[in-house]
């Protein structure tokens, strides 16, 4: 790799991550698992900057050694004082590489990094939803009409996280030949099945051995489509008494008036936990007998990769590459159908044989194609090619 070596043990090839935000959220936990492993090899000097605040990701990051920068970009009247910093930071670190994540990332920081002189600027898409009212805001929707018109100007290469995502973007403008895939990456180490684990929490919950616990984490909003698991919810609590739903997640509380709403008029509401946002998800997953992805909208879904890394068989909507991360290891349904969902999730509540066989496949599936040592040679191996180009 061009500039790889190092001088006096210092690494040499400086790397500027820009991320909108670095609360916790898909985007912001690959960059982070993507960020540490790079700290790990040694060869690469990182700074991540959020455009917005700290975050409880850039807190984790700080305090792994990585160096962290926070503009307060918090509204459009911050925008000229937070790109002004943005420049100054760029033009006197003066990367090899920037690195941004997603819209507001590769529009501002795209921008800013070609005025400061750094020419090897990487986007990245998350999303492969590209219309408005089916995924995006109005403002987003008007940001990545944007990155199309600016696709052939500013980045060098652009990594779409999802096949999907790759072609909906190309259909909207992006320069098709700039364009490449690398899905997220999973620690497969950190997120493994534990028998201690597992009694420990289920014991915390009041959940019985004979409870057959199904799965969803995430937060709330509506590409989520919490409504659609609960009510598929509730007809799976038809048919299965022991049957248990465990919800995790940010807003994911029976504080949220439409979730008590919709768990209520299950009937069931005494089989439903909720938790809100939890900090231990490998540990909440290793409570869990079946996961469930209920999204109307994804990318490449980290969560279904961790459930997968823990060995749990999945009921999963067909979005994004949902399907192309799950593979055989579980079922596939179609979004906003509830009466599918319940079916497919009843099936494998009455064959624990099955649902053994596909956990087995998931964890597999994980460590042959999507662990973070693999992703991050992806990576490597794009840094080399644009460093060389």
């Amino acid at each position: 790799m061009k500039n790889s070596k190092t001088h006096n043990n210092k690494p040499s090839v400086k790397i500027v991550h820009i991320i909108i935000g670095l609360n916790v959220g898909g985007a912001e936990l690959m960059l982070k698992r993507l960020a540490l492993s790079q700290l790990n090899d040694g060869i690469y000097d990182i700074t991540v900057i959020s455009l917005t605040s700290l975050g409880k990701v850039g807190q984790q990051l700080n305090d792994k050694g990585i160096q962290v920068k926070y503009l307060g970009m918090k509204s459009f009247f911050h925008l000229a004082t937070g790109f002004i910093r943005l420049f100054k930071i760029l033009s006197q670190k003066r990367p090899c590489i920037v690195q941004t994540w997603m819209y507001h990332a590769d529009l501002i920081g795209g921008v800013a990094a070609k005025l400061a002189g750094c020419s090897k600027i990487i986007w990245g898409i998350r999303n492969t939803d590209t219309f408005y009212g089916r995924g995006l805001s109005r403002s987003t929707a008007v940001l990545l009409k944007a990155c199309a018109v600016l696709s052939s100007i500013i980045p060098h290469t652009i990594v779409c996280v999802a096949r999907e995502g790759k072609k909906a973007h190309i259909v909207k403008g992006y320069k098709r030949k700039k364009m490449m895939v690398i899905g997220n990456g999973f620690d497969t180490k950190k997120f493994k099945s534990k028998k201690n684990i597992r009694h420990k929490i289920r014991d915390e919950l009041g959940i019985k051995n004979n409870h057959i616990v199904v799965g969803s984490i995430g937060r709330y909003n509506e590409y989520k489509d919490h409504k659609n698991f609960i009510q598929s919810a509730g007809k799976v609590a038809l048919k299965d008494e022991n049957a248990l739903f465990l919800l995790v997640g940010q807003g994911v509380s029976l504080e949220n008036k439409f979730l008590s709403k919709w768990i209520e008029d299950t009937g069931f509401s005494d089989r439903f936990i909720l938790l809100g946002e939890r900090s231990d998800i490998p540990s909440i997953l290793n409570a869990v007998d079946i996961f469930c992805l209920h999204s109307i909208s994804e990318g490449f879904p980290n969560v279904l990769g961790e459930a997968m890394s823990v060995g749990l068989p999945s009921v999963v909507t067909d979005v994004g590459d949902a399907g192309l991360l799950m593979g055989d290891a579980g079922l596939l349904v179609p979004p906003r159908d509830s009466k599918a969902l319940s079916r497919s999730v009843n099936k494998l509540i009455q064959q624990p044989e099955k649902r053994l066989l596909l956990g087995t496949t998931a964890r597999k599936r994980i460590k042959k194609n999507f662990s973070i040592s693999i992703i991050k040679n992806q990576y490597d191996e794009l840094y080399k090619r644009v460093l060389s180009t």
